[in-house]
């Protein structure tokens, strides 16, 4: 191994281990593959020793190539995300380098030259400060903020004589927040998934790291998405080829709700992807109560579709939850998790 990757032989081990974790074989073979190296293995233990281990001795990657491909798996999908505007005016003072380098100095953080790969970290911590350029050329700032969360899961129960005893096995398990300053004001913050979570209290502990000496929290407004739920149960008849619905609710001022859910049909041919549309009953009854007077689109449960060629598989998304939220609950990659954002800022106009 090198001198740089000797240097840093422990983050590497740990590089590989979260990789485990965040990924699988195939994704990694092919970033291997991308660089026109050798990359097959039907293993992990094969993957990392008679590939990526000597890869890494041969200089053909870096250690700064491992850290991308993880910030490329770990840091899409598996979400909920907040969406706010700068509020304070120009936001290229807050996306401003010097500026972040003399914040990092005062805080004593090297983070910027130097991100720390963090494991289960003892309190939340913020571990990298990058600048990206978006697939369009616009500016955007990430900050990364990684927690240790516990995870419980149900083993069983035993009875010892008159108690009845409930097991749980209790494991720490690594979570990634992300943090998305766009150069036009808009911010994503992206608060990794949690079953049974608070995620304003999700929210609060994530600005509660030292991020908040970066963004100040109340120079951020809310980015309502309720044009854009609107506008999609609208326009749904002419958005068949891009999004399906499975699961629609309103509300109205009288604190009625009307909710319709449709399942996957079993047919003889296998199971068809359901839609609402298709249903024609549903569809007028959703379509009547929207058009009396305070009446509005409170949730939506859809899938983005392939079959428009912009994603590499169906995306399903979940407008629910506060005004400024929605949620990916699936792993997805960089691109498809960038469209589907593109998409939904489209109809939010």
């Amino acid at each position: 191994m090198d001198e740089e990757n000797a240097d840093n032989s422990s983050e590497v081990d740990l590089l590989l281990s979260l990789l485990q974790v965040a990924t699988s074989i195939s994704v990694v073979s092919a970033f291997l593959k991308s660089k026109n190296l050798t990359h097959s293995a039907g293993s992990w233990d094969a993957l990392i020793e008679t590939r990526i281990r000597p890869h890494l001795t041969a200089r053909k990657i870096q250690i700064s190539d491992l850290r991308n491909l993880l910030a490329e798996v770990e840091e899409y999908g598996r979400s909920h995300i907040f969406l706010f505007d700068y509020a304070n005016g120009d936001v290229a003072k807050l996306m401003d380098q010097d500026s972040i380098r003399e914040i990092c100095k005062q805080r004593g953080l090297d983070i910027l030259d130097h991100p720390i790969t963090l494991g289960c970290p003892t309190t939340p911590s913020l571990s990298e400060i990058r600048f990206e350029e978006s697939p369009s050329g616009s500016k955007q700032i990430v900050f990364k903020v990684v927690e240790t969360r516990v995870e419980q899961k149900y083993r069983g129960e035993r009875r010892e004589g008159e108690l009845l005893i409930k097991e749980w096995e209790v494991n720490e398990i690594r979570a990634v927040n992300i943090a998305l300053l766009h150069e036009s004001g808009l911010l994503e913050v992206r608060i990794q998934s949690d079953r049974g979570s608070n995620y304003q209290d999700a929210l609060s502990r994530f600005w509660g790291t030292g991020l908040r000496h970066f963004l100040p929290r109340h120079d951020f407004s809310r980015h309502p998405l309720g044009i854009a739920k609107a506008r999609l149960w609208a326009e749904r008849m002419d958005l068949r080829e891009k999004i399906r619905f499975t699961d629609a609710s309103a509300k109205n001022t009288c604190g009625t709700t009307l909710k319709i859910s449709r399942s996957t049909l079993e047919t003889p041919d296998g199971r068809v992807a359901a839609d609402l549309v298709d249903d024609h009953g549903a569809d007028v009854s959703m379509t009547s109560f929207l058009r009396e007077a305070g009446s509005y689109c409170a949730e939506s449960n859809i899938w983005w579709l392939k079959n428009d060629g912009r994603l590499s598989k169906e995306l399903h998304m979940l407008l629910s939850g506060e005004n400024n939220e929605f949620a990916i609950p699936a792993n997805c990659t960089k691109a498809d998790y960038g469209y589907v954002l593109n998409e939904l800022r489209f109809y939010s106009q």
